[in-house]
């Protein structure tokens, strides 16, 4: 009896101990997924986010600038004014002195045209020679601002009309004449040209209509293409040696008047009956006509208000603006009535 009770325990205690090892060996029961996770799961997962792309550099804007040279005082106001401008504007200003050529005028619009410029300011040398590159630059939207020579093509003009600004000088000329030299009865007088230009050819006959009427005792005897100093001392000295008795002389521009005067000065010919009288108010003219010698007018068409005109058209083209397409600067005879007001 006793070992069957021990037998019945002993099963007992094996039953027991297979029951524990079943209930370790069986796996723990998956949780169920919440909502959140199932929409979670559901849901697409989001890209990553790309980096923020850089800001294109905005391309400065480039102005091509060419005109006759730099021998003229005109023009090196001219570049100072377009220069200061175009640094305001933050603008880059590309220059080309052509020495007074159309081949280096021509020259110049290509380089322009190579480096795509946005815009280009020319004083054309000859309005002809370089239309071809005026009508390449614009047919590839470079705008060109066109000042004092006029060609057939261009986005805009700045500059003064020929012919009255010669008859400015030739009328504030024949009054000095008339109200110091009217007693004479022939006033011998000369002018310088620039008839290598075509279109500044009015100019000269601006002033010889303009100085006759007033003065019609004044005979015009020699004239002689001269727009730099120069060849104004040069041409005034061949006057003078074969008209000793001239006493007028009138230039296209301060330039060569200014080269003239000098001649006038070592001739000796200095005397309260010479008249001496150019265009542009340059600096240098401003300051003999402030002198009260023989440089007695010039006549201010203002050289560095024009050149801002010429920078402001260019960037209102560029952008897009309306324009005032031709600007005719005023004119105004300078002489001892009105010097004052142009130096201190």
């Amino acid at each position: 009896m006793k070992k069957i009770l021990a037998l019945i325990l002993a099963a007992l205690l094996l039953l027991s101990l297979a029951a524990c090892s079943s209930k370790e060996a069986a796996p723990e029961a998956t949780p169920e997924p919440t909502e959140e996770a199932k929409t979670e799961a559901a849901s697409p997962a989001e890209p990553a986010a790309e980096p923020a792309a850089e800001p294109a550099e905005e391309k400065q804007i480039s102005i091509g600038l060419t005109f006759l040279n730099l021998d003229n005082p005109f023009f090196v106001a001219f570049k100072a004014a377009a220069e200061e401008a175009c640094a305001e504007a933050g603008v880059n200003l590309v220059f080309s002195d052509s020495k007074g050529t159309s081949e280096g005028q021509i020259k110049a619009m290509e380089d322009f045209i190579a480096m795509g410029v946005d815009a280009i300011i020319i004083t054309p040398q000859d309005g002809e020679a370089v239309l071809p590159q005026i009508q390449e630059a614009r047919s590839q939207g470079i705008y060109v601002v066109c000042h004092t020579i006029m060609p057939a093509e261009y986005d805009a003009y700045v500059g003064a009309d020929e012919y009255d600004m010669g008859f400015c000088l030739g009328a504030a000329a024949g009054k000095w004449i008339k109200e110091n030299l009217g007693d004479q009865e022939v006033v011998q007088a000369a002018t310088l040209n620039y008839d290598i230009a075509p279109t500044v050819i009015p100019r000269k006959e601006g002033i010889i209509d303009g100085v006759l009427s007033i003065a019609s005792n004044v005979e015009f005897v020699a004239t002689e293409t001269a727009g730099e100093t120069a060849a104004g001392m040069a041409a005034a000295e061949t006057f003078l040696a074969s008209y000793p008795d001239l006493q007028v002389l009138l230039g296209i521009n301060d330039g060569g008047a200014l080269g003239a005067y000098e001649a006038f000065m070592d001739a000796g010919k200095t005397g309260d009956d010479i008249l001496i009288g150019g265009i542009d108010a340059t600096a240098e003219g401003l300051a003999k006509v402030a002198e009260g010698g023989i440089y007695r007018i010039t006549v201010d068409q203002d050289p560095a208000n024009m050149a801002r005109i010429c920078v402001q058209d260019c960037l209102d083209l560029i952008a897009g603006k309306e324009i005032v397409k031709e600007y005719y600067a005023e004119l105004v005879p300078v002489t001892a009535e009105n010097i004052a007001d142009y130096v201190n």
